[in-house]
């Protein structure tokens, strides 16, 4: 009888050490696909999920946001404070484009993945989250100085068969988007 005891007591303990470790490997998968500062999804989670639509046969618009002049506001206002704006802008974007995904490229970039949602759609709403970016009043907590507009500029591509194409077609319509004034956002429709 106490030898079965005991041999509960490990099964049992066991048990806990083996859920621990789930947990632990569950936070691990998590952290891996998951940008720390804001929450959303990486680079990693978007390529993986862009792929899976691709493979589902699901049409989609992809979009690539880029924060204007956002090393501005690291210099004026420092990191801290630049941090914080990212959150907003991820924040914003999130709640605008909902229930579409929203994922942290790296830096100040973000990438809007819309599926079953043909260009002039995602257009809308690309258009409707920058709106909404821009009229939020950021100011620096500390001294309630007003940051000013926060901007981004975008490029809208559509996927058909291969997400890295979609996603270099956004950005280069992105930095046509910078290179023609900033805040603003360029999709060219098919001929």
């Amino acid at each position: 009888i106490e030898r079965t005891a005991d041999m509960e007591r490990r099964l049992a303990e066991t048990r806990r050490e083996t859920e621990k470790l789930r947990q632990d490997l569950d936070a691990a998968r998590d952290d891996a696909t998951r940008d720390a500062l804001t929450n959303l999804p990486n680079r990693r989670a978007i390529d993986r999920k862009m792929q899976s639509f691709v493979d589902e046969g699901t049409p989609l618009a992809v979009a690539f946001c880029d924060i204007d002049h956002f090393k501005s506001i690291n210099d004026r206002f420092g990191h801290a404070v630049g941090d914080r704006v990212l959150k907003a802008v991820a924040e914003t974007l999130a709640q605008t484009v909902d229930p579409h995904i929203v994922g942290r490229f790296g830096g100040e970039e973000f990438v809007v993945v819309l599926p079953d949602v043909d260009g002039d759609t995602a257009f809308a709403l690309i258009e409707k989250a920058r709106a909404a970016v821009g009229a939020r009043v950021m100011k620096v907590r500390d001294t309630d100085e007003q940051i000013g507009q926060v901007t981004f500029s975008a490029g809208i591509a559509i996927c058909n068969a291969h997400p890295e194409d979609a996603l270099r077609e956004a950005d280069n319509l992105l930095y046509e988007a910078k290179n023609s004034g900033r805040n603003r956002t360029i999709y060219k429709r098919a001929a």
